[in-house]
């Protein structure tokens, strides 16, 4: 949560101490900034949890799509993925 509102503070080019007055001179409380924040990240994480469950790529799907990069390309590069993360905001079909 800490991190999450540093990560803030620093896209908006400010200090915490700058949100947290900024946060406050719109009319929130710190506490309930801090609150919102958690709900918001607590509702990423599940929703992010709920797409990883959803999403099933099979190896042969990785092999035919490798095979076809192959051909267009010509190229012999190989990646190796570890980690796929996709990002949707609120209201776009998942």
């Amino acid at each position: 949560l800490n991190q999450a509102i540093a990560e803030i503070a620093r896209n908006n080019n400010q200090s915490v101490e700058e949100l947290a007055a900024s946060v406050q001179a719109e009319g929130l409380s710190y506490p309930e900034f801090r609150e919102q924040i958690r709900k918001e990240i607590a509702a990423s994480e599940a929703r992010n949890a709920l797409v990883r469950r959803r999403i099933n790529i099979l190896p042969a799907e990785v092999d035919s799509l490798a095979d076809q990069l192959a051909k267009e390309t010509n190229a012999t590069v190989q990646y190796k993925i570890g980690h796929i993360q996709l990002r949707f905001t609120d209201g776009q079909d998942k």
